[in-house]
């Protein structure tokens, strides 16, 4: 986000400094902050409401109330109570600080092997901040009896993830910006059902989670190598869920190699979902210069305006 220049007349005016140039067309501002791009004339008067009911409220979390704001359908009261919840929380759990705590290697290296959320060094071709996680791999029964490792471990390393997640979008000046949403790619290669149902206490508790503290960070979920059955279990849940949410998600069948490059630019793929090398070296299914600028189109689960071409922004 970026501030505005100060008004001509203005106590804190460095002297001689310009006058201010009126706000660009099409940008919103609010308190002299311009507001992250894809915000709408429905946000800042819900703003100006919701910093008007809380005290607390700064023009650092902009992008976070805009989310909550849209989360709740601008219902001031329900977003207020959202934000207090979650005020609370990264209080009580210290989440400010969590990127720079003390973390156990060997509790981390034993997490890995079960779960280990990617965030991929490239934006999607619609500039999305792209999350990869593989889940087929998590055993719950295994990480507790033979490793001891526990929920609070696994729930930790998950909101560390997301936290870290939030925070390169709410900054994200390159991409679609951080009303738009991140890509995930839910990787479900190797699951069954008793590792779902192992891990389903794991999954309630970091929906809920995600839902309270990370609401509106989704903006498109491909989910790949799905088991059987899972597209009926899918369109069964969606008759359940927020119609919005709904259309954010996606079950792609087949290998993942033979369409990821519709969302994003092979290179920044684990290797295990790039395709093969053709003959003359190149990867199969795209050219290189074809896939820095894939039509949106060609993607069916995109909900937000197509972004310039991809731009390279690594992620700490």
């Amino acid at each position: 986000m970026r501030r505005l220049g100060c008004c001509r007349g203005s106590a804190g005016a460095p002297k001689g400094a310009p006058e201010a140039a009126p706000a660009p067309a099409g940008k919103l501002f609010f308190r002299g902050v311009e507001l992250p791009r894809g915000a709408r004339p429905a946000d800042l008067s819900a703003l100006h409401e919701f910093f008007a009911a809380a005290s607390d409220a700064t023009t650092d979390d902009l992008p976070r109330i805009i989310r909550f704001l849209r989360a709740r359908k601008n219902n001031l009261p329900d977003a207020l109570a959202l934000w207090r919840q979650d005020q609370e929380w990264r209080a009580r759990e210290h989440i400010d600080e969590i990127m720079t705590e003390h973390v156990d290697s060997a509790v981390e290296r034993a997490i890995a092997g079960h779960y280990a959320p990617m965030m991929l060094d490239e934006y999607s071709h619609d500039g999305r901040l792209v999350m990869y996680r593989q889940l087929g791999e998590l055993d719950m029964d295994k990480l507790s009896k033979q490793q001891g490792i526990e929920m609070k471990h696994l729930t930790r390393r998950h909101v560390r993830e997301m936290e870290r997640l939030r925070r390169k979008m709410d900054s994200d000046t390159i991409g679609a910006g951080a009303l738009a949403g991140h890509l995930s790619i839910l990787d479900l290669k190797g699951t069954s059902l008793l590792k779902f149902l192992s891990a389903r206490s794991f999954w309630q508790v970091i929906g809920g989670l995600d839902g309270t503290h990370y609401a509106e960070t989704l903006g498109a979920l491909v989910i790949i190598n799905p088991p059987p059955l899972t597209q009926y279990a899918l369109n069964t849940v969606k008759a359940f869920i927020d119609p919005v949410t709904a259309s954010k998600i996606t079950v792609r069948n087949g290998p993942p190699s033979s369409f990821l490059h519709e969302y994003v630019a092979v290179h920044v793929l684990p290797d295990h979902l790039r395709p093969a090398p053709s003959a003359d070296g190149s990867s199969v299914g795209r050219a290189p210069e074809a896939r820095a600028a894939a039509p949106v189109s060609a993607v069916p689960v995109i909900v937000a305006p197509a972004a310039p071409k991809t731009r390279s922004g690594r992620a700490k």
